[in-house]
């Protein structure tokens, strides 16, 4: 365990030194989401290996889970901390004669939005991959989570628990699929937590954007 959490730190610090070293917005961008990418999947799939290997023995998952989630909120976090610099590079781009980055400043509006349909559509997933084990493991095979499931106990279908992940991130739920169990309504709260966090950010940046945008469109107005 302590290997695998080295492991994890030294590949964020990694990211990050890469991340601030390409040249131009793009590479930054892009190299911001590919490492988020990569890390969800390494994350998810340790999970994935301690649920399927050894076969036929008890498992403890609850630590397992929990360091996953971490991990990805730390690359979620790195990513929008990133994301805030690469924003005000991308609005330094004003006046640029470089026809790139002119694309990239007059379509800063539907990158900021493509942006965070990718960083919301990792999420969903990777929460309901994790509901998704939560839910239809039994407990003679992971007894720490005895007394998590999702409504009746039922197994569920992954597309219903990316549904439930869903409906957890964008609402505070319909009430058609009901968590129980401390540690399942704890990771509940942490992805209502994760989508607030993802609004406070990214709202002040999609209305500084709209404003921006308003701004020039009177000040052309005006000169005419």
């Amino acid at each position: 365990m302590i290997l695998q959490i080295t492991a994890y730190i030294f590949m964020i610090i990694t990211a990050t030194l890469i991340i601030h070293k390409q040249n131009n917005v793009v590479e930054k961008f892009l190299m911001n989401l590919l490492f988020l990418m990569i890390g969800t999947i390494m994350a998810l799939g340790e999970l994935y290996l301690a649920v399927n290997f050894p076969k036929g023995q008890r498992i403890y998952l609850k630590q397992p889970i929990i360091f996953s989630l971490l991990f990805i909120s730390i690359l979620l976090i790195l990513m929008l901390y990133n994301m805030y610099y690469i924003w005000k590079e991308i609005n330094s781009l004003k006046g640029t004669y470089i026809k790139w980055q002119r694309l990239m400043y007059n379509n800063r509006f539907l990158f900021f939005i493509i942006s965070i349909i990718l960083i919301v559509s990792i999420v969903v997933c990777a929460y309901g991959f994790i509901y998704f084990i939560i839910n239809n493991l039994p407990s003679s095979i992971a007894s720490d989570l005895s007394g998590n499931f999702m409504d009746d106990g039922r197994r569920k279908k992954f597309s219903e628990c990316v549904y439930f992940s869903g409906v957890t991130f964008f609402t505070v739920g319909y009430g058609d699929m009901i968590p129980k169990g401390i540690f399942f309504c704890s990771i509940v709260l942490l992805e209502m937590i994760t989508s607030y966090l993802l609004s406070i950010i990214s709202i002040p940046i999609l209305l500084s954007i709209l404003i921006g945008k308003y701004r020039n469109i009177s000040i052309i107005k005006y000169r005419k």
